[in-house]
């Protein structure tokens, strides 16, 4: 072989190389994920502002995001992806609410409904579900997670790679304030 054919041989396999550690991540790695809506889809994501009756104290932001789950699978798991990272979710399954009043957007007070924590085992199709992101712990993302996926709802089901419902906007309720 001559040097010419040699060197052409080691550019190649080195690009070669380089491109195959560019590559992104598995699984979920572009975009906005693996979307399915056969599993779950958004009804509305909702943020509310308590103000403390303290001045020394920060206020705090609380997100509620409401989904309707349309598996006959329950779920597994659920985290929210935000600004404020990895965040697992609290769930309670929702009942006695008016959906055309609970959608409403010009309605920002229309958050009337009953939820009741629920286990994951226990979620039944065509359930309404709310998600609170919960902060504390320490959850690492999962490597099939791309790093520049946020405002998402990550969830599982027996045998499903993360699934996603993106989350566009926020509905704001009034704040609550503390005396």
């Amino acid at each position: 072989m001559n040097t010419k054919v040699k060197v052409l041989a080691i550019v190649a396999t080195m690009a070669f190389v380089v491109s195959s550690c560019a590559q992104q991540k598995k699984g979920i790695a572009i975009g906005n994920g693996e979307r399915n809506k056969n599993y779950a889809s958004l009804l509305i994501a909702t943020e509310q502002t308590t103000l403390p009756g303290r001045p020394e104290m920060q206020p705090t932001t609380t997100q509620k995001l409401l989904v309707i789950w349309k598996s006959k699978t329950p779920p597994t798991q659920f985290f929210w992806r935000g600004n404020s990272g990895w965040l697992p979710c609290d769930v309670s399954k929702v009942s006695n609410y008016d959906i055309k009043k609970l959608v409403d957007e010009k309605n920002v007070f229309a958050t009337g409904y009953t939820a009741e924590q629920v286990s994951l085992e226990n979620v039944k199709m065509n359930d309404t579900l709310e998600l609170t992101p919960t902060l504390g712990g320490k959850y690492p993302i999962p490597e099939s997670v791309a790093d520049n996926v946020k405002n998402t709802i990550f969830y599982k089901a027996e045998k499903t790679n993360w699934l996603t419902i993106p989350v566009e906007k926020f509905v704001e309720r009034p704040d609550i304030i503390m005396q």
